[in-house]
């Protein structure tokens, strides 16, 4: 995505922020973020009864002590992609944001399809008794996916992660932001990471990245083999090992005042919003990495 396309969608994005200031337009109760149903074929530029796939994530064992790993946690690794997708609805002329959803996909019969431990074996998919619980595993984690603050053109939530962090495997949120542009229905995305500080997360670096459209990622994983014991992972082994490649813009120092929140009031949420825009509309400090 070009500059200048980020900035003409940002800003009819943040052309309509007056409609959105009253406090009942905007929803700050922490929710669970819903899960895309089982049997969805990912495809592009969006799966069937979704506008938009926003993110793609193909995980592989690809940095660290990646000869320590065996075989088969290799592939097991890889088994399960991360998927999310949006949709955007026209009423009266006007979009709105309407659904944000995660999923699990494997390839079953050469198509990646969103699965979950009760569907995964009626889909066709071949998990055998270590895959199983590699799915189960990764269930959990997206249950704990949540939504921080919306409202109808935008969506803010937070996603627990591992990651390769000041070259440890550390516990983090990253925090995405979601927007639909309420003139022409164009949809960003952008994450951030976040750390664990003396209250609450707080940013862990200087930018926030601004992902392409249908945003496939190559999700490098990072290997800790003194996370191994007897040649098995532990639950640490593995961690990411940096965002998904986009365009990088800094945070701007009203950016930092709500970036990393825990909860929202609705005008945080508004202000999150104008200062976002601001630090794009600075230009990026990085271009697609």
């Amino acid at each position: 995505m070009t500059r200048n396309r980020m900035l003409a969608l940002v800003a009819a994005w943040m052309l309509f922020a007056p409609l959105f200031a009253s406090a009942e337009s905007v929803d700050v109760q922490a929710k669970p973020l819903p899960a895309i149903q089982p049997g969805t074929i990912l495809a592009k530029p969006a799966p069937q009864g979704w506008t938009h796939l926003v993110l793609f994530a193909r995980p592989r064992l690809a940095a660290g002590d990646v000869d320590a790993a065996p075989d088969t946690a290799k592939r097991f690794a890889a088994m399960f992609s991360t998927a999310i997708v949006a949709r955007v609805k026209e009423q009266s002329g006007q979009f709105q944001l309407d659904e944000v959803a995660m999923g699990l996909a494997m390839d079953i019969d050469g198509k990646q399809t969103i699965v979950d431990s009760n569907t995964a074996a009626a889909l066709g998919g071949k998990l055998g008794l270590f895959g199983g619980r590699v799915l189960s595993a990764a269930e959990e984690a997206l249950k704990e996916v949540k939504q921080i603050a919306r409202y109808e053109t935008m969506m803010l939530f937070d996603a627990k992660a591992l990651v390769h962090h000041n070259n440890e495997h550390q516990e983090m949120l990253v925090r995405h932001l979601i927007w639909v542009s309420k003139k022409t229905g164009q949809l960003g995305a952008a994450l951030w990471l976040q750390e664990p500080g003396d209250s609450g997360f707080q940013l862990a670096q200087d930018h926030f990245v601004v992902l392409p459209p249908t945003c496939v990622e190559d999700r490098v994983l990072h290997v800790d083999k003194t996370k191994f014991t007897l040649g098995v992972p532990g639950k640490t082994a593995f961690a990411l090992e940096r965002l998904p490649r986009g365009t990088e813009y800094a945070f701007t120092p009203a950016l930092r005042a709500t970036a990393s929140l825990g909860t929202f009031t609705p005008a945080q949420v508004q202000e999150l919003a104008v200062s976002f825009s601001q630090a794009v509309a600075q230009g990026p400090s990085r271009k697609l990495r």
